[in-house]
């Protein structure tokens, strides 16, 4: 089959849903079907040249919510593929798929990637202006996108859950709940490890926990420093941040640090791409991701493919497998919840730490490898269109 897969952009900023396209392009070829992708980034933008599958960056369009010539570029090309997957809302992308696939008997399907959690709706989760817009925008457009969607596809059943008391009119016509997944990591983790401590010399034998994403409130980067503070000033525990400041927020993190006495059990990492991203996750003793809000983060995932324990909150939407597995610590999405989250880690002894990196593992391999879900999201597409004609690669 020939799938596109569209999103407002392929820059590596935005983390997750961006990894999941890459890493859904190169699974759907191990099982012999074709992806494309379409996004709003410019034609000629530098992130675009490591893609190696064809991308159709069709211009950033007009104002925040993107206005695009979307529609007419589908009126032309919609007969091309078995079927479109539109990963983001609140852009004019998802309205732009849903009128020019019209007509063509080509499906669509939307991954929200955790675009209708309830944080998002809450005083926390944005600028009263911002919340304002997502309502304005759902009641114009974005109801009627998930309305005409062959089918809405979550990561897990909690997605799936918050999404249902979201926004309304809420009248999906079918709903799938398929898991995420990652391929294997890079071979080579001592070589990886060495990497890293090559580069940062002075953290090498530390205890490292290692918080991987962008830096936004979402994240809550300001309770991971809380917490340190509270539960491990002055012990080994040092804490590793690395994720693109999407939003300006590192100055004032690092004023935070410095406030709590904390700055030198922290090292601001940047944004971590490609091998050095692997090397940083194999220098780790274990992740820690204190969000308000997430669907499946990649970084999670990431981890668990690695052997590394994971430290999160009961807001993360695979908190349910995470508990079953036993491989790491969950807590409230608090400073309190931060602070007991890293006191567990620095008081679980070697042998509680190799088993909790054991059945890490175990949960990658028996969950979340991307071959299986994607095997199911193609099951999804054909019976969707039982007589769909397949477009060679």
């Amino acid at each position: 089959m020939r799938i596109l897969h569209c999103n407002a952009t392929l820059h590596p900023s935005w983390g997750g849903p961006v990894e999941h396209l890459r890493q859904t392009a190169e699974a759907m070829a191990r099982l012999g079907h074709h992806a494309e992708f379409l996004s709003l980034d410019s034609p000629g933008d530098p992130c675009l040249r490591s893609w190696t599958h064809p991308v159709h960056a069709i211009g950033e369009g007009w104002t925040k919510y993107g206005f695009a010539p979307v529609s007419q570029w589908f009126r032309k090309n919609a007969d091309r593929y078995d079927a479109v997957f539109v990963h983001t809302l609140w852009r004019h992308l998802g309205a732009g798929v849903r009128e020019g696939v019209r007509g063509s008997g080509t499906p669509y399907f939307v991954k929200p990637h955790g675009g209708l959690n309830a944080w998002h709706r809450s005083e926390r989760g944005g600028s009263l202006a911002k919340r304002t817009f997502k309502q304005a925008a759902w009641k114009l457009s974005e109801w009627k996108v998930v309305r005409d969607a062959e089918a809405m596809i979550f990561v897990c059943d909690e997605e799936r859950r918050q999404a249902a008391a979201s926004y309304r009119p809420y009248v999906p016509r079918r709903e799938e709940v398929v898991t995420n997944g990652i391929g294997h990591p890079p071979s080579g983790a001592a070589a990886q490890a060495e990497a890293f401590f090559s580069a940062y010399p002075d953290l090498r034998g530390r205890d490292l926990l290692l918080f991987l994403g962008r830096l936004h409130p979402d994240k809550a980067c300001d309770n991971l420093l809380l917490g340190l503070s509270a539960a491990a000033r002055g012990s080994g525990i040092h804490l590793v941040i690395a994720g693109p400041d999407v939003m300006g927020w590192l100055a004032e993190l690092r004023r935070l640090a410095a406030k709590e006495g904390i700055e030198k059990q922290v090292t601001w990492a940047g944004s971590l791409e490609g091998d050095f991203k692997w090397a940083a996750i194999r220098a780790a003793s274990a992740l820690i991701l204190p969000s308000h809000s997430e669907a499946m983060p990649y970084s999670i995932l990431e981890a668990l493919s690695c052997s590394r324990p994971v430290l999160t909150t009961e807001k993360v939407g695979i908190v349910a497998d995470l508990r079953e597995a036993r491989c790491g610590f969950i807590a409230a999405d608090t400073v309190e919840g931060a602070a007991e989250l890293i006191g567990s880690w620095a008081s679980a002894g070697p042998e509680e730490r190799r088993a909790l990196s054991d059945r890490a593992y175990a949960l990658f391999t028996d969950k979340y490898y991307i071959d299986t879900a994607m095997e199911r999201q193609l099951k999804i597409v054909r019976e969707s269109k039982p007589l769909v004609r397949s477009h060679s690669a």
